[in-house]
């Protein structure tokens, strides 16, 4: 009840992410980095790959955070299936 309006007034635009995105994000992670994070902390890169072309040349920074995920949970996503988020 509190945190959408005060988003409302202090952004410009906000986009949305599927399970899919963030199981996706996750992966990425552990591949490029070999760092976990959990569904919340991988939606910066979730949301950064769905509007990277309009981001093209620009420099960007993404926030990474939290590594609460459950072993069977990363597991679930390493072998390539989403669960829910």
């Amino acid at each position: 009840d509190y945190t959408f309006p005060i988003l409302q007034s202090g952004l410009r635009d906000f986009i949305t992410v599927s399970d899919d995105d963030l199981a996706a994000a996750i992966r990425s992670y552990v591949d490029h980095t070999q760092t976990i994070a959990e569904g919340a902390g991988a939606a910066s890169l979730a949301g950064l790959k769905q509007i990277s072309k309009q981001l093209e040349g620009r420099k960007v920074a993404i926030v990474l955070s939290g590594r609460n995920l459950d072993g069977d949970v990363l597991r679930t996503i390493l072998n390539g299936n989403t669960p829910s988020l």
